[in-house]
Formats: structure tokens, C-alpha cells, sequence
């Protein structure tokens, strides 16, 4: 586990150093520095009146992301209700997989949004390895859930295996290659080492670019 901690460090480039350097003005929001336009969404529009979709590519064992989640669960409480969120968990390198396979199947099993603080605690501050079939097990059950439920989703669901595929495939479509990074309306991309390790203008970054889609006309 710590491998992926430490890799997942590697991956948000720095961080640490970045975040040391002054952030722009609250007001100012710019591409190339606080959000990058995705080259294949060049040219598209929003229809008036669809929902905008917010997309955050995480892993459990990135300290960033844990270090985000709590105000990442308030903005989602209060996000604007023409927002649809979704989570996809990274798989960078083998062995990823787990961890990624784990949050479809509290998904699965309607505990994912409940369980996001606790797998992050009891990965990075227990430091429980979750990628152990027991502890795993464990963990799921200590719970609430169902021996039998976890061993069914987590073992006989093809419906998983199909949104790890499709994790993948946006996460090489977008090029995502640091965590916590979030994707507006398959528009937009900014992660956390654009918002130099502020939460705060992370999230105002989002915010920025929903209320831009929002506004097609002044794209």
C-alpha cells in the first residue's frame, strides 16, 4: 500500500512544491494554468437545458484525494442540480486494480458514497491493506454489508468488470495522469497541482467551468 502512496505522489507532480508558488486571483480563471480544454472536445457545444457532468478520477491510496474529500462531499451536497457527479477510480499501474475494483462494488452495492471517508481512513490511516481478500471482507461486513452480498458483487458481478473497461478508456481519453483530476462535461480537465494544492480553488475551478457550460453562448 505504500507503493501506491508513493506512486500516487509521483502522479499529482510534486505537489508539495507546486503548492508553494502564489495561485491566481479567486476571480481569474485561465486555461493553460487553472484548467486545460481537452483536444477532442474542441468544436462541440452543450444543448440548452442538459445536464453537465462532473467526473472525478481518484484512487484511495492518493493522500490528495483523501485530503479533498471532505469538502468534495460538501460541494456534492450543494452542487447545482443541473450537475451529475461520478467517481472513477484510477488504475495507473497493476495492482491498482483492486483498489479500483473495491469502490464499484460498494457502487454496487449502494454504500460507495458512505464508504468513501471510511476506505480512505482505513487505508492510509490504519493503514489496513484492503487488497487482502479477508481484511477486505472484513472491512465490507464491519460495515454493514452482508457477507453474501460483498461475496456476490464482489466476485460474480460482470457489470463491475464492465466499468473498470470503461474507467479505463476515459481515463486514457482525457489523459489523466494525476489524482485527484476532475473532467467537465468531457470539455475540461484541472486537478489539484493546477489549483496548487488548494482545496478551496479546486473546487471554485469546477465551479467555474459548470456555470461555462452553463453559458454555452460564451464559450
Amino acid at each position: 500500500m505504500l507503493k501506491i502512496i508513493l506512486r500516487c505522489l509521483v502522479f499529482i507532480f510534486c505537489l508539495p512544491l507546486v503548492a508553494c508558488s502564489t495561485p491566481p486571483a479567486n476571480g481569474s480563471f485561465e486555461a493553460g494554468k487553472d484548467y486545460q480544454v481537452i483536444p477532442s472536445a474542441l468544436g462541440v457545444t452543450t444543448p440548452a437545458n442538459s445536464k453537465i457532468a462532473v467526473i472525478e478520477f481518484f484512487s484511495y491510496g492518493c493522500p490528495w484525494c483523501y485530503h479533498l474529500e471532505p469538502d468534495l462531499e460538501t460541494w456534492i451536497a450543494h452542487k447545482p442540480k443541473n450537475v451529475t457527479f461520478e467517481r472513477i477510480p484510477v488504475v495507473f499501474e497493476q495492482g491498482w486494480d483492486v483498489l479500483a475494483k473495491i469502490y464499484y462494488t460498494a457502487k454496487d452495492l449502494g454504500v460507495a458514497e458512505s464508504l468513501m471517508l471510511p476506505t480512505f481512513a482505513a487505508i492510509q490511516d490504519k493503514g489496513q491493506n484492503l487488497t487482502d481478500p479477508t481484511l477486505m471482507l472484513q472491512f465490507f461486513v464491519a460495515h454493514g454489508v452482508k457477507q453474501q452480498d460483498f461475496e456476490s458483487a464482489y466476485s460474480f458481478s460482470p457489470g463491475i468488470d464492465a466499468q473498470m473497461m470503461r474507467g479505463d478508456k476515459l481515463m486514457r481519453q482525457y489523459g489523466i495522469f494525476a489524482v485527484p483530476s476532475f473532467v467537465i462535461n468531457g470539455k475540461y480537465m484541472t486537478n489539484m497541482g493546477m489549483a496548487h494544492g488548494d482545496n478551496k480553488r479546486l473546487l471554485q475551478t469546477i465551479n467555474y467551468l459548470i456555470n461555462k457550460e452553463s453559458q454555452p453562448e460564451k464559450h
